[in-house]
């Protein structure tokens, strides 16, 4: 489990309350605590809730789009379930 997601989750008010507030499951929330890593689709969307940059939650993501490339679409799919 990844520490600093986990963290943020928690004082953003618990996996529940973040999943209502973005709109996903509990599950996808628990899920990027998991892996480490806040799905493409949400990242936004979670960095304003907790108050961070997206790159620091995502820095894989940015720096593919820098450098034109584009970002998978397996973190969106696995959200949507």
């Amino acid at each position: 489990m990844n520490r600093k997601i986990a963290e943020l989750v928690e004082q953003a008010g618990g996996y529940t309350e973040v999943a209502r507030q973005l709109g996903v499951t509990k599950q996808a929330v628990f899920l990027w605590a998991q892996r480490g890593k806040v799905g493409a689709a949400s990242v936004i969307k979670f960095a304003r809730l907790v108050g961070v940059r997206p790159e620091e939650l995502r820095p894989d993501m940015y720096d593919a789009l820098k450098k034109g490339l584009s970002v998978a679409t397996k973190d969106i799919a696995l959200e949507s379930q």
